[in-house]
């Protein structure tokens, strides 16, 4: 019988865990050095044939040049969207048309969403992207044409329309030049079968890994999944486990795609927490954090928290890490956590961004969202001299905004990017911002 390792008996509870108070009139910590006072602002309308643009991720390249990627529909395709900016926010001219590429060879009637981003250590651009029925993967060359020696001219796509309804979430780059992508399958109800595929350079399946190039992860899990690779080549997957509640995991791979048995009980680890699991990351010293919302039983308004969780290397839940393990990141007034970001500096402390929504105390509607920044200690402790009391708290040019990725700069300073749109006259007009705040919250 396989076993699983749990959290004690843990209730969200916001004594003893980290609840920030902020002010989004309070100064916003943005690096007004880039772009226009701190962001870049992109505005596409109808008359561009952009419909829906929705930028789903900023990464900073080594270099130090920033990409931002997402989605968005011409009226009859679903394409994929690249922009590039060099340090100080302007367009990388140098970067597809203007500083701008776009993709859009799919299969009809699938219309893939953008789903995460990596950048090779030579400066290619790998997008993974998750269609009805395909999984898809987009190598571009630094100038951001298509990589024609990566799949057919650039694109390598797995799955069948005979499938089941499938979302790919994942991407991780071994040390090889190997690539990782994880997918979720329905199964029944709201429950997927949980898959991990490896490809070969040039973007074809790796037979040597698991079985024909994927490995099935038993049980049922949920739709949103993470990877990341640890510095031994072993490979983490974290998600939300079906047990019969939903709980915090994260399964762990060796090199060949085996579960782990070193690691929690048969390779899966699980913590007691009620929430959905959408975010992992290493830390310096080898220990395992695990991002995403949590169930909250104190106020019925608030009915979910951003949270952290903390692991052995093992795959026990670190007790040392916030309050008994975990760590409820939220800022007071404002719950019901949509996308994260997590990252971890060079020295231990971390950074969650997400999107919150603030409740309306009226009428307890949500009516808008705020992108929020918190900064921790290595030890789940709120650090407070971040920004406004450990939070920065930022709503793009006035206007409702949802963030949905975040990036960290070497020298601390994040870079986010996030969907504003807003309406002009009777059609709809879209755009984004992608922003910098500074190392410590605030530019003095």
């Amino acid at each position: 019988m396989r076993k699983v390792l749990y959290l004690g008996s843990c209730v969200l509870a916001l004594s003893g865990l980290s609840v920030a108070q902020a002010n989004p009139d309070r100064p916003n910590g943005l690096d007004t050095s880039f772009g226009n006072n701190g962001f870049v602002l992109e505005d596409f309308g109808s008359s561009d044939h952009w419909f829906h643009p929705t930028p789903e991720a900023a990464r900073v390249q080594v270099d130090g040049k920033i990409v931002v990627a997402g989605t968005f529909d011409s009226g009859s395709n679903s394409h994929f969207f690249l922009l590039r900016y060099l340090q100080d926010g302007t367009r990388d001219w140098a970067f597809g048309n203007q500083g701008l590429a776009t993709y859009f060879q799919f299969e009809p009637n699938d219309g893939p969403e953008y789903r995460d981003l990596l950048t090779q250590p030579d400066g290619k651009i790998i997008l993974l992207g998750s269609g009805v029925w395909y999984s898809y993967l987009l190598r571009l060359l630094p100038n951001g044409q298509p990589d024609e020696t990566f799949g057919t001219h650039g694109l390598a796509r797995f799955g069948s329309q005979q499938a089941s309804i499938q979302q790919t979430d994942s991407l991780a780059l071994q040390s090889d030049g190997k690539i990782l992508f994880s997918k979720a399958t329905s199964v029944e109800h709201h429950d997927y079968q949980v898959q991990v595929y490896r490809l070969n350079t040039d973007g074809s399946l790796d037979t040597q890994f698991g079985e024909n190039g994927r490995t099935i992860l038993p049980g049922q899990w949920s739709l949103d999944t993470a990877l990341t690779i640890q510095a031994d080549g072993k490979i983490l997957l974290a998600s939300t486990y079906s047990t019969p509640k939903s709980k915090f995991a994260i399964a762990r791979l060796d090199e060949t795609g085996k579960l782990d048995d070193e690691f929690g009980n048969a390779g899966i680890a699980l913590t007691q927490v009620a929430g959905y699991a959408n975010q992992i990351t290493v830390a310096p010293d080898g220990k395992l954090i695990v991002a995403g919302s949590c169930d909250n039983t104190e106020d019925a308004e608030l009915t979910t928290h951003g949270c952290m969780a903390r692991f052995d290397e093992n795959g026990s839940v670190d007790k040392t890490f916030g309050k008994a393990g975990l760590v409820l990141a939220s800022v007071e007034g404002r719950s019901n956590p949509y996308g994260a970001s997590l990252k971890i500096a060079t020295d231990g402390e971390i950074f969650l961004s997400q999107s919150l929504w603030p409740i309306d105390a009226t009428n307890g509607k949500q009516n808008y969202s705020y992108f929020t920044i918190m900064r921790f200690s290595p030890n789940g402790s709120k650090d407070i001299t971040y920004g406004h009391n450990g939070a920065i708290v930022h709503k793009v040019h006035g206007f409702d905004w949802q963030a949905a990725s975040a990036d960290l700069q070497n020298d601390g300073s994040i870079i986010a990017t996030g969907m504003d749109p807003t309406e002009a006259g009777t059609a709809p007009a879209w755009r984004f911002a992608t922003i910098r705040v500074c190392p410590n919250g605030n530019c003095q």
